[in-house]
């Protein structure tokens, strides 16, 4: 479906996912066999959580977001869509590396992250609109030098691998990978799940991780510590708090204590 797609490349624009809702609004149809907006730079890219904000020097990463029929791809639960784009993500850069005769391996933060040797190469905000949902990516290419607060946090493909890549072809491998695992998994839905969900647990960055989670509404959020214990069935990730009960978290902030 998505060799279909139109592809939109703008220099500057405030969000790549803004950027297709508003496109989707105008022209509702527009998305139908697929739209990705590419970005050079985003002056107000945003993350997952209310005022969290995606760091994207010019030109130094893959910036984009894709905007799929929701009703094709079936969903067992709340989480699946960004833990099956994070496979979709971890696959194309392992793919891209094997090609050049590089060894990289990617691990997935719960719900959303990439990290690779203990710092985050790569991140994913999923929204709706109307029928569609807009897979926002933020991938760390070319940056070699982050801010005094990120570089213990932060890496790019470059750093990793001390080449520089072409953000054309990352989207090309992109495009492929999510159009051959989507496919899959709307023609054969539980079996495909319950292998993405396998692959999933052992790419699985918090498994056995001490944890700091914010849970409540914004004005009351308290830290709880807790340990994680492994994604569930649905996606969910499970945890454990202090005196050993045992909880499923479907939203929250997470941070490693």
């Amino acid at each position: 479906m998505l060799g279909n797609s139109e592809i939109l490349h703008v220099e500057t624009v405030d969000s790549t996912n803004s950027l297709v809702k508003k496109l989707i609004q105008e022209n509702s149809q527009r998305a139908r066999d697929g739209l990705v907006v590419v970005a050079d730079a985003q002056t107000a890219g945003r993350g997952r959580l209310t005022g969290r904000t995606w760091i994207s020097p010019p030109k130094a990463g893959l910036l984009c977001s894709i905007a799929i029929p929701t009703h094709r791809y079936p969903c067992p639960g709340t989480q699946p869509l960004p833990l099956v784009v994070g496979i979709i993500l971890a696959r194309t850069i392992e793919s891209l590396c094997t090609k050049q005769n590089l060894s990289v391996q990617v691990e997935l933060k719960w719900p959303n992250d990439l990290y690779v040797q203990g710092r985050k190469l790569s991140g994913i905000l999923i929204e709706t609109e109307g029928d569609y949902s807009i897979i926002g990516i933020g991938i760390n290419l070319n940056t070699e030098e982050f801010p005094p607060e990120l570089r213990h946090k932060a890496t790019s493909l470059k750093i990793l691998t001390g080449r520089d890549w072409d953000s054309s072809q990352v989207l090309a491998e992109l495009l492929r990978m999510m159009d051959e695992t989507l496919h899959h998994w709307q023609q054969t839905s539980g079996p495909a799940w319950d292998s993405l969900l396998g692959e999933y647990r052992r790419r699985d960055f918090l498994k056995g991780k001490k944890l700091s989670l914010l849970v409540g509404s914004q004005a009351t959020q308290k830290p709880v510590s807790v340990m994680a214990q492994g994604i569930a069935d649905d996606g969910a990730l499970m945890v454990c708090d202090p005196e050993g009960v045992s909880s499923k978290i479907y939203s929250g902030e997470i941070s490693l204590d």
